[in-house]
């Protein structure tokens, strides 16, 4: 059997890099800022609970990669301060194994 690392392609990356374009400290807000592409390696996905001003873990894509989940106050803090709970919806969040990913694929996109 094979292991999940290192199973990135190119198109997984420049999604990575497209995201971090895209997104405020690596958190993006569906309702808030549109995103119809699929979901990258690495994000995790929450919901968005207006009326309790919370933040609720659903999943973290992860099928061609190991990803190493940040904290649990570390991402909460992110997506207090970037996931605009208010607006409720879908907030996918980047966890940090992935920043070095997509910085070596911008300085060596071959």
């Amino acid at each position: 059997m094979y292991e999940k690392q290192n199973m990135l392609n190119t198109a997984d990356k420049d999604l990575l890099c497209e995201f971090i374009y895209r997104s405020m400290g690596r958190v993006l807000n569906k309702n808030v800022l549109t995103w119809e592409r699929p979901i990258p390696q690495g994000v995790s996905v929450y919901t968005a609970h207006p009326d309790t001003g919370t933040f609720e873990y659903m999943f973290t894509k992860d099928d061609k990669f190991n990803v190493v989940r940040d904290s649990m106050e570390e991402a909460e803090e992110m997506l207090n301060r970037y996931g605009m709970c208010d607006k409720g919806g879908l907030v996918l969040y980047m966890n940090k194994c992935m920043l070095p990913i997509v910085s070596k694929h911008k300085q060596y996109s071959y």
